[in-house]
């Protein structure tokens, strides 16, 4: 709400809704990004092929159900759950060929819910203090809550924090990140 409101004015503040799900795509969107990257590097583009098809077939008809009944929200809905059923066929496709993430379903199953748990905190974070800090400000420090969050719920290790904090200071005399 904040950032439609000082970006760009009251004018458009019937975005705010539609913005706020749209939002939530973000999260398959940057997993979508590594999934199409892996199977890139593995030279299946073919299965890219497959699942750009059913993801075009995906949105087209979450499309045609939900932007009638519900307008722009309904285009929000349908953008969420065309990314969400791209990332599931990714999942399945990765697999299916061997490449899962972390190596199987059962580890997936042991650090979603410690990605959840930093999300939750970093979320909380933000709607307890989003009405009193900058948004910059609170933007970065909602970073370091979910950072922190994941450590305590070792959902990241300490060479996990040490390659972190290698990205952002000198790395051995080869220049910064």
């Amino acid at each position: 709400e904040r950032i439609v409101l000082t970006m760009y004015g009251e004018g458009y503040a019937a975005s705010i809704l539609p913005m706020q799900i749209l939002s939530w795509s973000i999260v398959f969107v940057f997993m979508n990004v590594i999934f199409g990257n892996l199977f890139i590097c593995l030279d299946r583009q073919s299965i890219l092929t497959k699942v750009a098809g059913i993801y075009l077939l995906v949105n087209v008809v979450s499309n045609i159900v939900l932007i009638p009944r519900y307008g722009v929200v309904g285009a929000g809905i349908a953008a969420v759950l065309t990314e969400f059923a791209h990332l599931a066929l990714a999942l399945i496709w990765g697999h299916r060929i061997g490449h899962m993430i972390s190596g199987s379903w059962e580890k997936l199953a042991i650090i979603l819910p410690k990605v959840a748990a930093g999300g939750a905190m970093m979320g909380l974070y933000i709607i307890t203090f989003h009405g009193i800090m900058n948004i910059a400000a609170l933007i970065f420090s909602a970073v370091g809550v979910y950072i922190f969050m994941l450590y305590l719920v070792k959902g990241i290790n300490k060479e996990d924090v040490s390659l972190i904090r290698g990205a952002f200071l000198k790395n051995n005399g080869r220049g910064q990140l």
